[in-house]
């Protein structure tokens, strides 16, 4: 599948990302709007795409699909494929994921189409990397990449591994101060050249997408007032739709 060449974003966008925060970035494709059925969020254990994607599944025409390897487990008995025949062709699998998703979801009256966001790790897919990234190249896919320090990232990972704490809502559990202290110190180097090697595969393969830090995406203001509005013009959607609010009151957060 060939990527097509950069789109231009508009002044007021290319202002508002300024506005928002430092290190965001944008480098999208030239995928008519119309036809985005994914957001993908291409990025890593314990950088806050969980939350992110709850947040972002708050647009009515968004579902969300979850994890990638969620999608592969047996809850999904919906989806008529085995784990052999997503391996081997995970973009029909995509298809018939997002059908089924969709006539599960029924019709909304003010959605010209349904969107599906997933979160896609680089341990997805058996880690295949030819794989990933064919998925990731889908002309029918918004790629939005959540980046995280690569240390805070390591240390989270190793911590909750340790200690079974996989809290998904940021700012839940106490923050590791000092790594050196975890016994699984293994853990934590490997996650480091991991985390290197992720992303620098995206960076040489021009997938990054819109580019939003971690500290962004923790930040409910932020997130509903700035980066949704751009994400849901990316994929094709109104971004001044009225959301639902439980998610965001969940947030102790003062806009």
């Amino acid at each position: 599948m060939v990527k097509g060449v950069l789109l231009l974003v508009t002044l007021c966008e290319v202002l508002l990302l300024a506005h928002v925060a430092s290190g965001v970035r944008i480098d999208v494709s030239d995928k008519a709007l119309r036809d985005i059925r994914f957001i993908a969020l291409a990025t890593m254990q314990r950088s806050s795409s969980t939350h992110t994607a709850m947040t972002i599944a708050q647009h009515p025409c968004i579902l969300n699909g979850h994890e990638w390897m969620g999608w592969e487990s047996t809850r999904n008995q919906d989806v008529p494929m085995t784990l052999a025949e997503i391996y081997r062709d995970p973009h029909r699998f995509l298809d018939v994921a997002y059908d089924t998703l969709t006539k599960l979801a029924g019709p909304v009256a003010e959605c010209d189409k349904y969107v599906v966001v997933y979160q896609l790790f680089n341990i997805h897919l058996e880690k295949n990397t030819s794989k990933l990234l064919s998925v990731l190249e889908r002309n029918d896919t918004l790629v939005v990449t959540l980046k995280r320090d690569a240390k805070a990232r390591a240390c989270s990972v190793a911590h909750a591994f340790e200690t079974g704490d996989w809290q998904v809502v940021p700012g839940a559990s106490r923050p590791v101060k000092d790594c050196d202290k975890l016994s699984l110190k293994q853990s934590y180097e490997k996650a480091l050249i991991e985390y290197h090697e992720w992303y620098n595969i995206l960076e040489r393969s021009r997938l990054l997408g819109i580019t939003l830090p971690f500290e962004l995406v923790t930040s409910m203001c932020y997130m509903k007032d700035r980066v949704l509005p751009i994400v849901y013009h990316a994929a094709g959607l109104n971004p001044n739709i009225v959301f639902y609010d439980t998610h965001f009151q969940d947030s102790e957060e003062s806009c």
